[in-house]
């Protein structure tokens, strides 16, 4: 009895199969996609940088892109989670993060650090370049 593995024939269909995918455009670029610039910066609170932030940056139209910054506040915008980048053009950006409330042993409740001007209300904007962008980002806690 032979294994599926190594029949000849099997082979040849998968490699057609896998030629036919790569040869139409399998992980190409859709033609529908914005142009789309790197963006990447740093997110800082009150001189110090933000672990663990959400930034969103919205377009008017269009899908948003979106981070989370590392322990050094660092961020690098992705389009899809495999693409990185923004849509060039202007954005409303925002920054959000909840921090754990102390009020309690099992308290569900968080309280978000970054005043809501920065997030569910935000009026930061930044205008996205085709290429690299650097886009640091330092509301102030009020």
């Amino acid at each position: 009895m032979r294994s599926v593995c190594r029949s000849p024939g099997n082979v040849r269909w998968w490699l057609m199969v896998f030629s036919f995918l790569w040869a139409g455009g399998c992980g190409s670029i859709p033609p529908d996609r914005p142009e789309l610039g790197l963006v990447s910066g740093i997110v800082m609170l009150d001189g110090k940088p933000l672990a663990g932030v959400t930034v969103t940056f919205n377009p008017k139209h269009g899908r948003s892109s979106m981070a989370i910054t590392d322990e050094q506040g660092r961020y690098e915008l992705s389009y899809l989670w495999n693409v990185k980048g923004a849509k060039v053009g202007r954005h409303t950006v925002s920054i959000a993060t909840s921090q754990d409330d102390d009020s309690g042993p099992r308290s569900a409740v968080t309280r978000e650090r970054i005043p809501e001007h920065y997030n569910t209300k935000s009026t930061l904007i930044a205008e996205v370049q085709p290429g690299e962008n650097t886009i640091d980002i330092e509301p102030v806690s009020n």
